[in-house]
């Protein structure tokens, strides 16, 4: 038998002292066991005792002076006395111990000690998480050295004073180092929930403007509404983002116009530009100033559409006139332009931008560009008119360009019955798109082709004709192809 055994044995009778089991909790190591890796048989050993310990003090002895982690948990795990619960939250053998320990601990005072005063970051911060002294854990959430702690103690302010929240804001530590590239640091998480609560606009005005990190001002300009202040941050703010952020915030016209005018500050200059919403001030800047970029900047801003057609017609820059033709919706301009243009480009263009169908109908028919009028057919929905350019219109290519928006059956039908030979390609684009089986089964039976009769077969799905045919029909390989159809829809 083994020492082990042996020592198993008399641990689970009742003859050990308290002491003794506490001294093999501590101490006891099998040295029948060579292994400096493998100790299991020891932690089991001294487990054991610990089980059957019931001394408040010796178990805290055990939970301090234990060198085995699980052996220091289970001892913790046993106390209830406040006191030594503290001492072992201070110094136990285990972070788990120590941990355990706190959690146990329902003395405020007790906890603040170790809350302020633990060597382990993490053990202070459980004891934060159980604090309930709103002084204590203001003074922690600002000055405890390590962010999850201050975090930890940030959470748990139920009505923090505005003064406090702009101090923490401003002064609050850059995250140089976050736990993952997807998830924010700590500090980042004091930042954010710190502006949230702020809600003075003086305060929240200092955070704008003095805070140390340009993430925090951002946050804080975004709950200003204070026109100067934020005008001030556009202006003199020393990061880019920052001051982008500002303009944003900016509704005031006078403001955002002085800013623009200010070269100065030249890369918000269009951030500035793209606030502003009066049209005449707008236009002013599209045709006059010299920056061809901001010229494009204030045509993008532009709604007014005599105002575009001026500087369409007027803009030194090509690219700018583009911009502001492309701005057109005004359907009576763009008409003028479709029908009257003398430049095919511009005539092109507008009719690409048409959407009234009575406009598209009258280039379609009577337009001198013939890329015009197909543009036009293309974006018709009217089918009495696509009909007619269909069967009439005097330009194959017009004809094509209706058949393609045609959904009529009847007049898709009239064309494949009544196209002339010559135009085969036609009559074909118009067959493709004959759907109903009454018409395709009357052209099966009735077609004046026989290439005709068989595309009709291919496309029947009614069985019954599909079997009429295959039985009855005159010709021996329009029968097989519906014979071939109807094993396909089986």
């Amino acid at each position: 038998m083994t020492l082990l055994t042996v020592c198993l044995i008399m641990l689970s009778g009742c003859g050990p002292s308290q002491k003794e089991l506490a001294e093999t909790a501590k101490t006891y190591r099998d040295t029948g066991n060579k292994s400096v890796i493998d100790r299991s048989s020891d932690v089991k050993v001294r487990a054991s005792a610990v089980e059957k310990l019931t001394d408040q003090a010796l178990l805290a002895d055990v939970a301090q002076s234990s060198n085995y982690d699980y052996v220091c948990l289970r001892a913790a795990e046993k106390l209830t006395d406040q006191a030594l619960l503290a001492n072992v939250a201070k110094k136990g053998g285990s972070q788990n111990a120590r941990l355990s320990a706190v959690d146990k601990l329902r003395d405020q005072a007790l906890l603040a000690d170790i809350a302020r005063n633990n060597a382990v970051s993490s053990v202070r911060q459980r004891a934060v998480f159980k604090l309930e002294d709103q002084a204590l854990l203001a003074d922690i959430a600002k000055n405890d050295e390590d962010a999850d702690v201050r975090a930890e103690a940030f959470d748990k302010l139920t009505n923090p004073a505005q003064s406090f929240l702009a101090d923490i804001a401003i002064n609050a530590q850059d995250a140089l180092v976050r736990e993952s590239p997807y998830a924010p640091s700590r500090e980042a998480h004091i930042r954010e929930k710190t502006v949230e609560k702020l809600t003075d606009q003086t305060l929240l005005a200092g955070v704008a403007k003095n805070a140390k990190n340009a993430d925090v001002r951002i946050a804080a300009l975004k709950r200003l509404t204070d026109q100067v202040t934020l005008a001030d941050i556009a202006k003199n703010d020393k990061t880019s983002s920052v001051r982008r952020a500002a303009i944003e915030q900016l509704t005031d016209q006078t403001i955002l116009y002085g800013i623009f005018k200010n070269k100065k500050v030249g890369d918000i200059r269009i951030a500035a530009l793209k606030r502003l919403t009066d049209q005449a001030t707008l236009a002013d800047i599209a045709k006059n100033d010299d920056d061809w970029e901001v010229c494009y900047a204030a045509v993008e801003q532009l709604t007014d559409q005599a105002t575009l057609v001026d500087i369409y017609k007027n803009a030194n820059n090509p690219s700018v006139g583009g911009t502001a033709f492309r701005k057109l919706t005004d359907q009576a301009i763009l008409a003028d332009f479709a029908k009257n243009d003398q430049n095919d480009s511009v005539r092109l263009a507008a009719v690409r931008q048409l959407t009234d169908q009575a406009t598209l109908a009258d280039i379609a028919k009577n337009g001198q560009n013939d890329y015009a009028r197909l543009d036009a057919i293309r974006k018709l929905t009217d089918q009495a008119i696509l009909a007619d350019i269909a069967k009439n219109d005097n330009d194959v290519s017009a004809r094509f360009a209706a058949v393609e928006k045609l959904t009529d059956q009847a007049v898709l039908a009239y064309i494949v019955k009544n196209e002339g030979i010559g135009n085969r390609g036609l009559v074909r684009a118009a067959f493709d798109k004959l759907t109903d089986q009454a018409m395709l089964a009357d052209f099966a039976k009735n077609g004046k082709s026989d290439s005709v009769r068989l595309a009709a077969v291919e496309k029947l799905t009614d069985q019954t004709v599909l079997a009429d045919i295959a039985k009855n029909d005159k010709s021996e390989g329009i029968r097989r192809a519906a014979q071939q159809r109807l094993y396909q829809l089986k």
